[in-house]
């Protein structure tokens, strides 16, 4: 999935989290003892993934999972397939 050309700020990444009403957060892959994150700060870490993209990612999975049960029959991209699973296992290493 190709990403548009958008600032990718902290408080748009699914990584994000414990935002407090400041907009104060911390990312998982930043060691939060040397930064805290405002969620307008651009991400530094380089592990930015968007929402949009974390739907697009289980969306595929969904798919495959579909066309494993014998309910979807339609081809499968596996570089999609492989993004997916590198996503949800680094997603799942942090969760």
């Amino acid at each position: 999935m190709k990403n548009p050309v958008k600032e990718r700020v902290c408080g748009g990444c699914c990584y994000f989290m414990s935002e407090d009403t400041d907009g104060f957060g911390f990312c998982p892959h930043v060691d939060i003892s040397v930064c805290e994150k405002h969620c307008s700060d651009s991400c530094s870490c380089g592990m930015f993934v968007s929402e949009e993209e974390k739907r697009h990612h289980l969306a595929v999975l969904r798919k495959c999972q579909r066309c494993l049960n014998g309910v979807d029959n339609k081809d499968l991209d596996v570089k999609a397939i492989g993004e997916a699973i590198d996503f949800v296992v680094e997603y799942a290493k942090l969760y």
